[in-house]
């Protein structure tokens, strides 16, 4: 019996340990990486705006990209707090030499509920292009001001088509890991092999966000990990 194929839409320099847990589990990953990323021109504002900041303020990452942001800065005023959602950005915060003083497993939505009712003065959103507006829609109906940076951008890739058909031939399963993803492989792949994939495929979803596009976009069986660990995403890929 043939290995099942999973196809992991991660960026080259992420898609490692997704394409190993799988490879652990008896899949055979196979990578099309639809994501690149750049620096975002918010990135020139980051230092001034965390100067800025007052005792009781909070500096939130939703995403791994943007930990990068807080390498610029040579030390956080006194009193204000990091907040991170997931184990992924979490590490890539503290890679840093920044503290996380608050994790959210599930996502922008329960972080922000977690966060608000300690937060004291104002909140400093570092984020992608792309990302939902979740965290500042929150942060504004609880009264609590909200600077956003963007501080890097999604770019969506098209693979050769050559690439494209191999890579979606025979697979049982796709790893998706943002709303990016699946909307840069619905611009690439076949309209007919998208249309029977969304109904017979598993789509493994990073959260609820993610899984919540891979509903509106038509895709049916969508399981949702339980966590940003790639073993998670692998097991329900799997299993």
């Amino acid at each position: 019996m043939s290995a099942p194929r999973v196809l992991v839409t991660r960026a080259v320099d992420d898609a490692a340990a997704l394409c190993h847990a799988l490879r652990v589990r008896g899949a055979e990953p196979v990578h099309l990486p639809l994501l690149e990323f750049a620096p975002g021109e918010g990135m020139r504002g980051v230092v001034s705006a965390v100067a800025r900041l007052n005792r009781g303020a909070w500096i939130v990452l939703t995403s791994a990209r943007a930990a990068p942001a807080l390498a610029t800065v040579d030390q956080t005023p006194s009193g204000v707090r990091v907040a991170a959602v997931g184990a992924r950005t979490t590490e890539a915060v503290t890679a840093t030499g920044v503290p996380v003083d608050l994790v959210g497993d599930r996502g922008a939505e329960s972080l922000m509920d977690q966060l608000l009712p300690h937060c004291r003065s104002r909140i400093l959103f570092l984020r992608g292009d792309r990302t939902l507006p979740t965290v500042t829609e929150k942060a504004t109906a609880a009264g609590v001001d909200v600077t956003e940076l963007v501080v890097y951008r999604t770019i969506l890739r098209r693979p050769s088509e050559e690439r494209v058909r191999e890579s979606l031939r025979e697979l049982t399963a796709v790893c998706f890991t943002s709303p990016s993803a699946a909307e840069a492989l619905s611009g690439c792949a076949p309209p007919t092999w998208l249309s029977l994939a969304r109904d017979s495929l598993v789509a493994v979803a990073l959260g609820e966000t993610t899984a919540t596009a891979l509903r509106s976009a038509g895709w049916v069986r969508v399981r949702i990990a339980e966590s940003s660990d790639p073993e998670a995403l692998a097991r329900i890929a799997v299993d």
